[in-house]
């Protein structure tokens, strides 16, 4: 890929100033920029917490989804029937 656009501003018609690849947000939405927006997951929320002085969390991995009222009901049922 190519940001070459997006990386220089012209200050003069002759020389090209760099921008930093953190300000560029072409650069930073691409897939090559992939590595960089995980580990930024990471960092900020580890910031925020140090931020806070929060020194022990509980992390609990799971499913975010509860069966329906009526999923019970029909595993009710079929519970009552093998038994």
């Amino acid at each position: 890929m190519r940001y070459s656009v997006a990386m220089t501003k012209p200050t003069d018609n002759k020389t090209p100033v760099t921008e930093h690849a953190y300000k560029n947000l072409d650069f930073l939405t691409s897939k090559d920029a992939r590595p960089l927006r995980i580990l930024s997951e990471y960092l900020y929320p580890k910031l925020q917490l140090e931020e806070q002085k929060v020194k022990d969390t509980i992390v609990i991995f799971g499913s975010a989804r509860a069966p329906s009222p009526e999923d019970w009901v029909e595993k009710k049922d079929l519970v009552k029937i093998l038994n």
